[in-house]
C-alpha cells in the first residue's frame, strides 16, 4: 500500500464541530472501504469519547484509533490518516500541519467565524514554509441551521466570498450526532449523516489518489 494521505481536520476557534467532523468523516471513508487511522491529536480527546466503545477499543469498520501521528506511524498500513488537529492558534497544531497533505477548515455560519477565517487562513499560510505540499481541500460548515436567519445570511457570504472552497453541503445541526459521546456506535443516521456521506464522497477520488509531490 502507498504512503498514506494525511488529512487534518483543523479549527481556528473553539466549537465548529471540528471533532465531530474527523469522527464522521472517518465513519463514512471506512464504510466506503478504505483504511483509516482516526489521531486523536487534540489534548481534548473529544474523538476518542466518540469513537471508542464501551471497552474502550474502536470497532468501526476499517478505522483505527490513536492518540498521535507517531503512534499511527507504528501502526499497519493505510489509506488514509484523518487527524482532528488542535487548535490553529496552539503550538500543538504545527507538527500535524508540517505532516500533513491536506486540510479541512472547519467553521460556522456565524459573524465570529467569518471574522477568525483570516487568521486561520494566516496560519496554514505559515505552514506551508516548512510544508510547501500543503493543501487547503476547503471549508466545512458545521452545525448549521437552516432556518436561522442570521446563519442563512452568513452562509451566503461564506458561498460568495470562499465559494470554490466550500465543501458541500453545510452539516445541518441533528441533536443526535451532538449527542454522540454518549450514544457509543456509528454515525447517526438522519441529515448529518447524509450531509457527511456527501462530503466523503466529493473527496474520495482525491484521498484514494494518494499524496502529492
Amino acid at each position: 500500500m502507498p504512503n498514506p494521505y494525511v488529512l487534518a481536520l483543523c479549527s481556528h476557534k473553539g466549537g465548529t464541530g471540528r471533532s465531530t467532523a474527523a469522527a464522521a468523516l472517518a465513519w463514512c471513508f471506512g464504510r466506503a472501504g478504505l483504511d483509516v487511522v482516526l489521531v486523536d491529536a487534540d489534548e481534548v480527546r473529544a474523538v476518542s469519547l466518540i469513537a471508542r466503545d464501551i471497552d474502550g477499543d474502536c470497532h468501526w469498520p476499517h478505522v483505527r484509533l490513536c492518540r498521535s501521528p507517531e503512534e499511527a506511524s507504528e501502526l499497519p498500513a493505510a489509506h488514509l490518516w484523518l487527524i482532528d488537529c488542535p487548535s490553529l492558534m496552539e503550538p500543538a497544531a504545527v507538527p500535524v500541519l508540517e505532516r500533513a497533505n491536506g486540510v479541512i477548515l472547519t467553521c460556522l455560519a456565524d459573524p465570529l467565524s467569518l471574522r477568525t477565517l483570516p487568521a486561520a487562513a494566516t496560519s496554514l499560510d505559515a505552514a506551508r514554509v516548512a510544508n510547501p505540499k500543503l493543501e487547503l481541500l476547503g471549508m466545512l460548515v458545521g452545525i448549521y441551521e437552516e432556518g436561522d436567519a442570521l446563519q442563512s445570511a452568513m452562509l451566503a457570504q461564506v458561498r460568495e466570498r470562499h465559494g470554490e472552497l466550500l465543501l458541500e453541503p453545510p452539516i445541518p445541526l441533528q441533536p443526535e450526532v451532538r449527542d454522540w459521546p454518549l450514544a457509543l456506535g456509528g454515525l447517526p443516521s438522519g441529515p448529518a449523516s447524509e450531509a457527511f456521506f456527501a462530503v466523503a464522497r466529493s473527496l474520495d477520488a482525491w484521498i484514494r489518489a494518494g499524496p502529492r509531490g
